[in-house]
């Protein structure tokens, strides 16, 4: 099996690395953060996430976008898309706008998809709605 090549971003950015753990929260204006180690606690970012294959964090997440081939134990808000490598697995709820999961990965949680124009999901389920009453009037 060919491994994926995960390319780190150019730019600001901060790396964790392997063999390193961090005990403590990181809140971050950077382009992008990786996580090569393990982090004991909450990440909140407005920049991206990508956490290794050797990766794990053990906390609360909120980025622009998570990249996962590692290990997350904690809620993740990935405000653009949250992408699963075969090797990842996340444990607890998710909110995003796209997810994209490779066959092997794993989510152990709620998964809730959100979409920028929540005003004409709305009026979706209202049209949804009066077709159901107007079927129900029909028979």
């Amino acid at each position: 099996m060919r491994k994926k090549k995960i390319d780190l971003p150019t730019g600001d950015g901060t790396v964790i690395g392997k063999g390193t753990v961090v005990n403590g929260s990181i809140e971050s204006d950077a382009v992008f953060i990786r996580i090569d180690g393990e982090l004991k606690g909450n990440v909140n970012t407005k920049g991206d996430l990508t956490v290794g294959p050797d990766g794990i964090v053990n906390g609360d997440i909120t980025a622009n976008s998570l990249n996962l081939a590692g290990k997350v134990n904690g809620n993740v808000v990935s405000k653009t898309k949250l992408e699963i490598e075969s090797t990842g697995v996340l444990t607890g709820d998710v909110t995003t706008d796209t997810l994209v999961m490779d066959a092997s990965g794993i989510i152990n949680g709620k998964i809730t998809m959100k979409t920028g124009n929540e005003e004409s999901a709305g009026k979706s389920d209202a049209a949804d709605d009066n077709g159901d009453k107007d079927k129900a009037a029909e028979e």
